[in-house]
């Protein structure tokens, strides 16, 4: 599934790109100097370096909002959904694959959006938790809060990023043939960070609820509510 997705996005790009390029304008160009120089796009640093930090960050946020997911179905007593958060924040602990463009981190997040509707729909039961429930929402509410902060930081940078990315598109029209270079860093653009802005999204938009939810719940969160309160909003 994995490489019939990437085949199909492959053929898109290369699509785009030659499809805005006329055919007299194939000459070949120093491509890994566009990418390290930072010269597509514009600006002192390179594209492909910002992508590979804001790669980082991400995996940064999925891991947190994994750890707290996995603490408040053990909150639940849902023990199965807890240790599939447990094995996918593990999997998160090490540095992204940067060949393959995010990949990783697009599957950890279908999987940590099904996982945040289910303890959203959990929590919604207004279920007052007994000494054990509390102690693990307790834990789960710093992850939370430590997703989100990290979240919302990024998300601020990505439409900059993926508008930079897309005006590099037409300093390629003299390096049409060096163009599937740039399709792993494009496909972030395209595909993995407007799909980190979605998640970090519906994460924000759910946590004053679960803050209450806490309260009601008798866990002091005053300090994770400080620190989220100058966030800026994601638009």
């Amino acid at each position: 599934m994995k490489n019939k997705f990437n085949i199909v996005l492959t053929l898109l790009l290369t699509t785009v790109f030659f499809a805005v390029t006329p055919v007299c304008a194939f000459n070949f160009g120093n491509i890994g100097g566009m990418l390290k120089g930072g010269g597509i796009g514009g600006g002192s640093k390179s594209l492909g370096s910002e992508r590979d930090a804001m790669l980082v960050s991400y995996r940064l946020a999925l891991w947190n909002f994994t750890k707290s997911l996995q603490y408040q179905f053990k909150a639940y007593k849902l023990k199965e959904e807890a240790e599939k958060m447990e094995q996918l924040s593990a999997s998160l602990k090490g540095k992204p694959d940067l060949d393959n463009a995010g990949e990783a981190e697009s599957e950890a997040a279908v999987a940590t959006e099904k996982a945040r509707k289910k303890a959203h729909e959990k929590m919604a039961e207004g279920i007052v938790l007994d000494a054990e429930g509390k102690k693990w929402l307790a834990k789960s509410i710093p992850y939370y809060t430590g997703g989100c902060v990290h979240g919302v930081k990024l998300a601020v940078l990505i439409p900059s990023w993926v508008k930079r990315a897309k005006s590099g598109i037409a300093s390629l029209k003299s390096n049409p043939l060096n163009a599937l270079s740039l399709i792993p860093m494009l496909k972030v653009g395209l595909v993995v960070l407007p799909g980190a802005l979605d998640l970090i999204g519906k994460f924000s938009e759910t946590t004053d609820q679960l803050m209450s939810y806490a309260e009601k719940n008798e866990i002091d969160v005053s300090e994770d509510k400080e620190k989220m309160k100058d966030l800026p909003e994601i638009k």
